[in-house]
Parts: C-alpha cells; sequence; structure tokens
C-alpha cells in the first residue's frame, strides 16, 4: 500500500525504507542490495540511497513510497491518494510516472482519489462510489459519455442537468418535453416513466442567433446572463424558461452581449435522461 502520506520511516535511509519489506520477508542481504539498486533505478533516483526522507523532495518521498510497495512484488497495489500533497505541476508529473511505472511491472492497483482528471487519466476502469455503494463501474469514457445516474452525471465534469418529462420514443432515441420545447434524447438503460431529467455536456451545446432552426438537433431558447474568457474558452452562463445553463465555446470576434437572446443547439446523441 502507498498512503497518502507515504509513511516514510524518518529514522531509516531510503534505501532502508525501500529494503524494509523484503528484511521482514528474510530475503538475503546481498538480494535486498540488488532489488533495492534495481527499483532506485526504476523510479530514477539511484543517487539517493543514503540519505534520510527528510532530505528528499515530496514527489521524490512519493516515489520512494512506491518502490517500498513493490520492493517485495504485490498481487495487488493499494494507492490512498498518493498525490494529494503535491502542488498541481508536480502531480500531474508524477500522474505520468505513475502510469508509466504500473504499465511496465503490469500490477493491478487500486487507486483512491477524489480527483476525476486523476482517475480519468490513470485509469483502465473506474469505479464511482456513492455512500459506499457502487454506482457504476467502466470505462472513463463510458463513465463520462454515459453515466447512468445523476449522481455519476454530475460527479464527473461538468454537465447541465435540465428537469423533463419523458413522453415517448422516435426509433433510438426517447422523447421528452422540456420547456416549451421537445426533445429526443438517448434511451436510458434501465427503463423510465414519467419525470426525469435531460443531461447536456457544456462543450457539445453551440449558441445561435434567436430563430436559428436546425431541424436535427435539440434546441432551447434563453439569453445570455453572463461570460468569462479563459484563453481558448469562452464559459457562457444561459437562461432559459427552467435552468440556467452553462456553454463551453469558442471566443468569437464578434461575441453576443449579456442579454441577447439566443438559442442553445446540441446533437441527439449528446443528450442523456436520468432517473
Amino acid at each position: 500500500m502507498v498512503f497518502q502520506d507515504y509513511a516514510l520511516f524518518p529514522h531509516l535511509t531510503i534505501s532502508e525504507n525501500i529494503g524494509f519489506g523484503l528484511k521482514e520477508h528474510r530475503y538475503a542481504r546481498a538480494a535486498i542490495d540488488s532489488r533495492v539498486a534495481e527499483l532506485l533505478e526504476l523510479i530514477k533516483l539511484p543517487h539517493i540511497g543514503k540519505r534520510l526522507p527528510v532530505e528528499i523532495s515530496g514527489g521524490q518521498q512519493q516515489r520512494v513510497a512506491f518502490a517500498r510497495a513493490i520492493a517485495h512484488t504485490p498481487q495487488i497495489l493499494l494507492m490512498d491518494e498518493p498525490l494529494g500533497a503535491l502542488d498541481l505541476k508536480l502531480r500531474e508529473a508524477m500522474q505520468l510516472e505513475l502510469r508509466e511505472l504500473q504499465r511496465a511491472l503490469g500490477i493491478t492497483t487500486v487507486y483512491v482519489t477524489h480527483d476525476q482528471s486523476e482517475a480519468m487519466y490513470l485509469s483502465d476502469r473506474i469505479a464511482v462510489i456513492n455512500n459506499g455503494q457502487i454506482e457504476q463501474v467502466g470505462t472513463g469514457r463510458e463513465i463520462y459519455d454515459r453515466p447512468t445516474s445523476r449522481f455519476v452525471a454530475e460527479f464527473v465534469g461538468q454537465i447541465n442537468v435540465i428537469p423533463a418529462d419523458l413522453v415517448g420514443e422516435d426509433g433510438d432515441y426517447s422523447v421528452v418535453k422540456c420547456e416549451n420545447a421537445t426533445l429526443r434524447a438517448v434511451k436510458p438503460r434501465k427503463q423510465l416513466q414519467g419525470e426525469a431529467y435531460v443531461a447536456v455536456r457544456p462543450h457539445t451545446i453551440d449558441i445561435v442567433q434567436r430563430d436559428t432552426q436546425a431541424a436535427a438537433k435539440n434546441s432551447l431558447d434563453g439569453r445570455i446572463l453572463s461570460q468569462v474568457f479563459n484563453g481558448n474558452v469562452l464559459h457562457v452562463q444561459v437562461e432559459t424558461a427552467s435552468a440556467i445553463i452553462s456553454v463551453e465555446a469558442r471566443p468569437s470576434a464578434d461575441p453576443l452581449p449579456d442579454g441577447a437572446p439566443v438559442t442553445l443547439q446540441w446533437k441527439p446523441s449528446d443528450t442523456l435522461v436520468l432517473d
């Protein structure tokens, strides 16, 4: 197990920390020295073996904790938010290193994190847990694109959730009534009836001039409430009759002013129905 605070023994050198489990399993001294040297090379820190934990950085301590955990090769490696104590830049660098190490070693790893982007980056499969119950298990793309509950949809990434009523079906799509508009959405995995929610990701929505029609798309009318420029993304809040909808748009040379009447449009295939 790799702990959140690393839990390195402060009175032992780095080499002694890494070799601790091997010593407990009564490996021969030569075998311990050889394995420790191999792991120091693996974590790209061959020169720090004689130092104490207090003499190395947080990122280096994290790698040492990883090396100690795999010294006596485990069948399963458990990691409890091991990057939580690092700053953003170092955390991103360590995500890459951990992923490369895990793939090189081929050890099944259970990694606990509250950081959704970290889960997406590191995982082959994700289990989203709510109050001790598994809500959904799948790949990062499955969890993001096809959440099976409102909790998963709102927990993983940004999403707009709008009250709606299920009124029927149209081929491969469900038909829902939302405000004064009729929308089509991907059929839910389980049968739903009556009141539900329509969910759509901000980056899938286009903002167009009011009354611009696109027959193949869902649409809602509203007015621009606010806009925040963030480099390559313009975060726009649009007020509709029943919800304030977030849109991630590309910055335009001629942005619409706050208060402007607009129509929001998006594909039925990007629309989810949630219980």
